[in-house]
């Protein structure tokens, strides 16, 4: 099958600087200049809320949210929640309404090895619908608390059905140190398994000691079938930072490769569940996890994703050094028909 790709570069003048997704349907005049990261901080994802407004995650400046009109053109930025996020999605809850769902940003340290670091998943609800989330009587809780690094951490957030899908990176720019939540598409099942308690912190989470080796080998994100707890989907990669869904609802992702002077181009996957994306691990505290026993037990590291884009060096895939970033599909009307299932790809480059 042929792919189209429709690569949208941007130039930041300054490192480091998130990509921002495209958010489906936006059109006419619209274009990421038009949300100045010099206004209200770097853009981790875009996405359409359920009052019809345009939902922008910064990571320095919570979540804002503006009228959009059809030539693309914003208005009336309000503060919708002061929680920092690389991702936000949104869920339509049976029970809870409209629910918010964020990764919570943390820190970004790309010049030395960074330390370990929480970071936290998020929902929040708007029940008075003022467009402010989380004020006080209304759902503000930590579902789920991973251990990650200031490197790469957990990007980008989509909802499909009742299912909350999140791409996280590895926690080291080898792919070493990696614990069974990095380096992997990690998810919760059923969404709505969650609505009867909105006031235990980490409901989604399992019981882990409190300790570098028990955070770096525990299995149960790996071997549990749970619906209703984080787990992980499919593993293998490095800084994957974009997920998205066809019209197939086929799981895509994009990944940027290691920054070196021979570097492999970043890639672009289609994956599913239990699907091993090829990226070499080097994991000191465990081994490698595609010969941990629990993992081949659990059915992972079998059969490998679908690379869409070359692999390797050039002529390779979307280029070397190039941050491949948000991804989604748009197949709007206000769009030609001719890019209707394409991929657009934020790439981001440095201005050297």
């Amino acid at each position: 099958m042929k792919y189209s790709l429709i690569v949208i570069a941007a130039l930041c003048l300054a490192a480091p600087l998130y990509a921002a997704s495209i958010a489906t349907g936006v059109s006419g005049d619209f274009t990421i200049e038009t949300i100045s990261t010099s206004d209200i901080g770097q853009i981790g994802q875009l996405t359409f809320g359920p009052d019809g407004r345009l939902y922008v995650a910064t990571r320095f400046d919570g979540i804002k949210s503006f009228s959009y009109d059809p030539n693309g053109l914003l208005s009336d930025e309000k503060q919708a929640s002061t929680r920092n996020s690389l991702g936000i999605a949104f869920h339509d809850d049976p029970v809870l309404g409209s629910v918010m769902y964020l990764s919570g940003a943390i820190c970004f340290a790309p010049s030395t090895p960074p330390p370990p670091a929480d970071q936290d998943i998020y929902r929040l609800t708007d029940d008075d619908d003022d467009g402010v989330w989380g004020e006080a009587g209304e759902v503000d809780q930590r579902i789920a608390r991973i251990w990650m690094s200031c490197y790469h951490q957990i990007n980008q957030v989509q909802v499909l059905d009742d299912s909350l899908y999140l791409s996280a990176g590895s926690r080291s720019n080898l792919g070493d140190y990696e614990t069974q939540y990095t380096g992997a598409i990690i998810w919760i099942k059923d969404l709505k398994l969650l609505n009867g308690d909105t006031t235990t912190t980490d409901i989604a989470d399992f019981t882990i000691a409190d300790n570098d080796t028990a955070k770096y080998q525990d299995t149960q994100a790996i071997t549990s079938t749970a619906s209703d707890k984080l787990i992980v989907h499919s593993k293998g990669l490095r800084n994957n930072y974009g997920i998205a869904f066809d019209a197939g609802d086929r799981i895509w992702v994009s990944m940027n490769q290691t920054e070196t002077a021979n570097t492999p181009h970043d890639e672009l996957w289609i994956g599913f569940e239990f699907a091993d994306y090829d990226y070499p691990s080097s994991n000191p505290e465990i081994s490698n996890w595609r010969t941990n026993a629990d993992a081949l037990a659990a059915g992972f590291f079998q059969t490998l994703g679908t690379p869409v884009t070359p692999r390797g060096t050039a002529p390779g895939g979307l280029g070397a050094h190039v941050a491949a970033g948000g991804l989604d599909f748009t197949y709007s009307s206000s769009f030609s028909p001719v890019y209707h299932g394409d991929a657009f790809l934020a790439r981001w480059s440095r201005s050297d």
